[in-house]
């Protein structure tokens, strides 16, 4: 970019060059005697014609530049202008006369004398074409990155270089043809001037990208390019010079100056190449430090998927005991006491085992791992069922939930889950701050721009304007001081969610009480399929097919081990037989080939996984139904797991629904391997 700026600098200089330069020449025309001068310091004046049109062109090259490339009116400005120009040259070539607008001088002998302007040379009106042709075209471009533009603004400054050349050698049969004027050298300069601008105008595009790129093939183009204008220049002006004066005849002047140019240009890229070493080795080493900062950064990620997974395992392992005796004191005793005892167990295990899951999904969210399944979601569906479940907590607070929908039928692209582990979570707040007997409205509407926008609005003391940015902030809480119970990530992790599925989530603050809270998601167009309906919570097992079932149950946990047994036990005829180490598991199921095998993942010993490659290798265990049961919860880990050919991958604490029915699956398969 700051080579952009510096090429739309040269753009500009080239323009006001060429502009005061032609005005000066217009300006000369009015007074004799400077005109005179003019014309003997330059041999042969430039037209007025000549003059205006080239005022022409730089004034529409100066519109049309890079930074004005956005505004229409420079633009449409800069086209008439080089428009006119056009139309100026095409009737010099024409025969059109324009003389004019010229002030006889004299009438030249010879080139060593004074001349008179005429009107616009044909020469001079071809470039002047050229360049107008080449402002007019500036932004065409064909297949390839072929640029009409810039091929007609070389063939312009190719012109004025041959002028510029003729004269600076002395041979001006450069410039004279039989039937017109020849062009003056002021004229030739203007050409080459405005056709750097002209290149210049586009640096990023066709062939003067490379030249104005900041990659080392811009720097050595840049080199040599200056090199190869001046060097032939300079060393063939002393050739000639050397051979006028006699100092040395024309075959040794040729054999100097193509010595010189070689010695020249080969310390040029010698220069070059050196500066392109230099600048590939910066290279090689800005690649092995980038490649050392992926690799840290991959050692810390997964240092912190260890870490996470780790932590869940030693989280989620005392959980278990606690959450399956509850769950079994609650549903067998006959004490209202203690049922209400065993109920805030529960509600309090459920509270930890959210803040666990929570942690784990921003985890997941951080490192990219998040797994989500994006397809066409009722709205209706997921606002019915986030107010189904907040109902209860509404209706102890006295909070009112009202549904507002714009219109029935409107679908979003979202992980159904996630979405309404999100609605669930803002209803929730939206409940929980609000005041006494208060109010929530939920409404959902479609905007012409494809979105679909859910708003959660309440009437609760709303979020102070300097504390909003902390909002979104993981562990930040808000309400500390109002004894609300929470951990702070419920909105964190509700604006990964959002962002993770390509929505929005924010705050609007207009309203002077309360606050509302929206999710924007992109809208569907195609309908859901329809859902297979939804499975009873408790599994309803044939007992008789469980008879005469063998469970090994691979756990070092005794808590663990008991409440799994206190759930099979109660419910089916089985026979379950405990290993607390890897090794022990191994060799038990090889000596009793059970029907069903649980399987923890961190034992003693060996790791889990390992416990399931040996079994897998054993022909008369390869087809036993294996049940992971873990307190490791990370998603890389169930999917290796799942791979590897396990029947279910449950983590702790076990839901005794889903332990069931993965227990019923693994009953069939192990009947059927069985027949």
């Amino acid at each position: 970019m700051r080579l952009y700026a510096k090429a739309e600098a040269l753009c500009r200089a080239a323009s006001v060059i060429a502009v005061a330069t032609s005005l000066g020449v217009l300006g000369a025309w009015g007074l004799d005697s400077a005109l005179s001068q003019i014309t003997i310091a330059v041999r042969i004046p430039m037209d007025p014609a000549t003059a205006l049109s080239f005022v022409l062109l730089g004034v529409s090259l100066l519109l049309r530049r890079r930074s004005k490339q956005a505004d229409p009116w420079a633009r449409n400005a800069g086209q008439v202008c080089a428009l006119i120009a056009a139309v100026v040259a095409v009737l010099s070539l024409t025969g059109f006369s324009i003389g004019s607008l010229t002030t006889q001088v004299g009438r030249p002998t010879d080139f060593g004398t004074p001349t008179v302007a005429e009107g616009v040379t044909q020469q001079t009106a071809v470039g002047i074409l050229l360049l107008a042709l080449g402002l007019l075209a500036l932004d065409l471009e064909y297949r390839g990155g072929l640029r009409p533009a810039q091929l007609l603004a070389l063939s312009a400054g190719f012109m004025g270089m041959l002028t510029l050349a003729g004269y600076a050698y002395g041979s001006y049969s450069l410039q004279e043809t039989s039937s017109s004027q020849p062009m003056g050298p002021t004229a030739g300069m203007v050409f080459a001037i405005l056709a750097v601008g002209l290149l210049a105008a586009r640096p990023d595009r066709g062939l003067t990208a490379v030249i104005f790129s900041e990659r080392p093939s811009g720097t050595m183009a840049r080199r040599l390019l200056i090199a190869a204008f001046i060097v032939p220049m300079v060393l063939g002006w002393l050739r000639l010079e050397g051979e006028r004066e006699g100092v040395y005849n024309t075959a040794f002047g040729i054999a100097v100056t193509v010595a010189a140019t070689v010695v020249i240009l080969g310390i040029l890229i010698w220069i070059t190449a050196t500066s392109l070493d230099r600048i590939d080795a910066q290279r090689e080493r800005a690649e092995v430090e980038a490649r050392r900062a992926r690799e840290e950064a991959v050692r810390a990620n997964d240092a912190k998927t260890e870490f996470l997974s780790r932590m869940s395992h030693e989280l989620r392992s005392p959980l278990q005991p606690i959450y399956t005796f509850a769950a079994l004191i609650e549903r067998e005793t006959q004490s209202e006491r203690h049922r209400r005892f065993a109920g805030d167990i529960l509600q309090g295990g459920a509270r930890l085992l959210e803040l666990i899951n929570e942690v784990l999904d921003i985890g997941k969210i951080e490192s990219g791992h998040l797994s989500l399944s994006c397809v066409p979601v009722s709205v209706k569906d997921v606002i019915s069922e986030a107010v189904r479940l907040t109902e209860p907590m509404a209706a102890d607070r006295g909070v009112q939930i009202e549904v507002r929908a714009e219109r029935e039928g409107l679908y979003i692209l979202a992980d159904r889950q996630r979405v309404s582990q999100v609605l669930l979570n803002l209803l929730s707040n939206a409940v929980k701050f609000n005041v006494r007997d208060g109010k929530v409205w939920i409404a959902h509407k479609q905007s012409e721009t494809g979105w679909v926008r859910i708003e959660v609005t309440d009437t609760g003391v709303g979020v102070p304007l300097d504390r909003i940015d902390l909002l979104f902030v993981p562990f930040e809480r808000l309400a500390d001081d109002q004894g609300i119970a929470g951990t702070g990530l419920g909105l964190a992790l509700s604006k990964g969610l959002v962002e993770a599925m390509g929505g929005r989530i924010g705050i609007d603050m207009t309203g002077s009480a309360g606050s509302t809270f929206y999710v924007e998601l992109p809208a569907a167009t195609v309908e859901p399929a329809a859902e297979p309906p939804e499975q009873a919570a408790a599994v309803r097992m044939n007992v008789a097919a469980a008879q005469a079932k063998t469970v090994l149950h691979i756990e070092d946990d005794l808590a663990t081990i008991r409440s799994v047994e206190g759930v099979l036990s109660e419910r089916l005829d089985i026979r379950i037989m405990v290993a607390k180490q890897g090794r022990t598991g191994v060799d038990l199921a090889s000596q009793i080939r059970p029907d069903i095998i649980l399987l923890d993942l961190h034992l003693p010993d060996m790791p889990g996984e390992e416990v399931l490659r040996c079994i897998r290798l054993n022909p008369e265990l390869r087809d036993t139904p294996v049940i992971v049961l873990s307190a490791d919860a990370t998603p890389k880990r169930v999917k290796e797991l799942l791979n590897a050919g396990v029947l279910a991958y449950l983590t702790k604490p076990v839901d005794v629904s889903k332990l069931l029915r993965a227990f019923s699956d693994a009953v069939h398969r192990s009947r059927l391997h069985s027949e």
